[in-house]
């Protein structure tokens, strides 16, 4: 159980959030701002669940949530799963009402979903970008926001999710 002084997760819990969502009938909610899932630190993945069904399954659901939603990036812990994974995707109709120099400006191009596991991102230089950018999480609300250009030091292939 949670408790308001808890920084982190323990991995017993998103453990038992993991199972929860991998085997429900109906994909959770998001979970909304304020929620003691998003305001403490999410566990590492273990190796031990690398290629796990139940991975792939969180996987599958978070994407679906995503796209319903609709969005273009969706954390586990905006499911209630405190876990480091992470799913991306930039469809096209997201960025078709876009003009060519809207496009560029905001470095928009469509891209297949991508999974993050246990991520860490590296600032990519002191050039950043400007654009407008929305939470799932805090619904209504977009601001144009300074974001730093980020490389990703390390992620997940779809063949490290594959199940054993």
């Amino acid at each position: 159980m949670h408790t308001a002084s808890s920084a982190t997760a323990t991995f017993l819990e998103a453990k038992k959030q993991l199972w929860e969502v991998a085997y429900a009938a109906d994909p959770p909610p998001i979970v909304k701002a304020g929620d003691l899932v998003l305001r403490q630190a999410a566990c590492l993945v273990p190796d031990a669940l690398l290629g796990s069904t139940e991975l792939l399954r969180l996987v599958e659901v978070m994407v679906e949530v995503m796209r319903a939603a609709p969005g273009v990036g969706l954390a586990a812990p905006q499911i209630g799963v405190p876990l480091q994974v992470l799913v991306m995707e930039d469809r096209e109709e997201y960025i078709a009402r876009l003009s060519e120099e809207e496009r560029v400006n905001m470095e928009r191009a469509p891209f297949e979903v991508v999974a993050l596991i246990n991520p860490r991102l590296l600032p990519l230089g002191a050039e950043g970008a400007r654009f407008f950018e929305g939470c799932l999480s805090v619904p209504g609300y977009q601001g144009r926001l300074y974001v730093d250009r980020m490389l990703t030091r390390s992620f997940c292939s779809r063949e490290t999710l594959e199940p054993k």
